[in-house]
């Protein structure tokens, strides 16, 4: 607890109290070595103090992820996939949501399931 405390506090000038932080604990490495850890918050508003936050570990080596269901997380993948063929302009999660921009002025749109997202997205250019 006391180093995800440090860590919200010096990389992106946070103030979580411990009192917000229900658990903390240490996952698997992952094949590349990197160390996980697992944070759960007690106070909605103490978790988005800390995810509005987190572009600032841009570079750091350092991610910030929710922990989603297997149908978000594979949506949210799929939504990556897409963002990386340029057939979308941004897409997030938020409270277990997914979320995209097609266009950069578009308007945000949240995704349900891999059809809806399909729609949306861009079409394939040959």
């Amino acid at each position: 607890t006391e180093q995800a405390i440090t860590l919200f506090q010096k990389q992106l000038g946070v103030l979580v109290y411990d009192w917000e932080i229900a658990s903390t604990c240490s996952l698997r490495d992952t094949k590349d070595g990197r160390h996980q850890s697992m944070v759960k918050f007690t106070t909605l508003s103490a978790r988005q103090r800390v995810y509005r936050r987190r572009a600032l570990l841009k570079g750091t080596g350092i991610y910030l992820n929710e922990d989603l269901i297997n149908k978000q997380q594979l949506l949210h993948y799929q939504a990556r996939k897409l963002f990386e063929a340029k057939r979308i302009f941004k897409n997030w999660t938020m409270l277990g949501n997914i979320f995209i921009k097609v266009d950069k002025d578009d308007a945000l749109r949240k995704i349900s399931n891999e059809s809806e997202l399909l729609k949306a997205a861009k079409p394939i250019i040959i």
